[in-house]
């Protein structure tokens, strides 16, 4: 199965760390069981790079001790249940770790800890606006800090949006650029293109597959700009 929209992150194998045996760590192991996953618990710490989802149930302290994180976007997530039955989400938040923390927390009657940047500041992830666009934030995983900082200097304009729908939900979170011209991110749903505007060599063009451009606006996409 998946957590959050699809293209984030697929969910199939967990494994949870709990050297102390705190009773919160058996509906930690129910709650994956229950979502069919394959879980996994360990008595001694460490970084399973080959899992989908890694949970410390443990102090903050003895968790950032195993820690291995090495590349957003594909690190495993990672949560903390610590005694009281906090979730944190520590790495993946926009990656399907934010849902996971959030339904984890309902399960075990513990409460939902931490946030990001993005989130404290009222923001969306850029993650998450190109998620509701069908476009895999993976794979762009190399230029998302150009992305995050495009989005926060103009928003987002959808040339060509799947359903009308998608840009009041847009608008909603405060993404939504007013205007072609002022948006940050220029984004082709049809031809999976993230465009960024407004750098020294111009409008950088990445696609879906990978491949890239430098250019001048095409101009392209003005039709139905009331509606965006």
């Amino acid at each position: 199965m998946r957590v959050g929209f699809s293209p984030k992150r697929r969910l199939e194998r967990a494994v949870v760390y709990d050297f102390r045996g705190l009773g919160v760590t058996d509906r930690v192991v129910e709650f994956f069981e229950l979502l069919d996953v394959d879980v996994e618990l360990r008595d001694s710490f460490g970084f399973d790079r080959d899992a989908d989802a890694l949970v410390y149930v443990s102090s903050p302290g003895i968790a950032a001790r195993a820690l291995d994180l090495r590349k957003k976007g594909e690190d495993p997530v990672v949560l903390l249940v610590d005694p009281d039955g906090e979730v944190i989400c520590l790495s993946g938040h926009h990656w399907g770790g934010e849902e996971l923390a959030r339904a984890l927390a309902g399960w075990i009657g513990g409460s939902l800890g931490g946030s990001t940047v993005a989130e404290a500041e009222g923001r969306p992830a850029v993650e998450d606006v190109l998620d509701v666009l069908g476009i895999d934030p993976g794979e762009h995983r190399e230029r998302m800090v150009e992305l995050v900082r495009a989005l926060e200097r103009g928003g987002v304009w959808v040339e060509d949006p799947p359903h009308p729908g998608v840009l009041r939900y847009l608008r909603v979170l405060g993404a939504k650029a007013e205007s072609r011209e002022e948006a940050g991110l220029i984004v082709s749903v049809s031809k999976g293109e993230v465009r960024v505007r407004g750098s020294e060599r111009g409008e950088g063009v990445r696609r879906g597959d990978g491949s890239g451009r430098s250019g001048a606006d095409d101009g392209e996409g003005e039709e139905g700009a009331e509606e965006r």
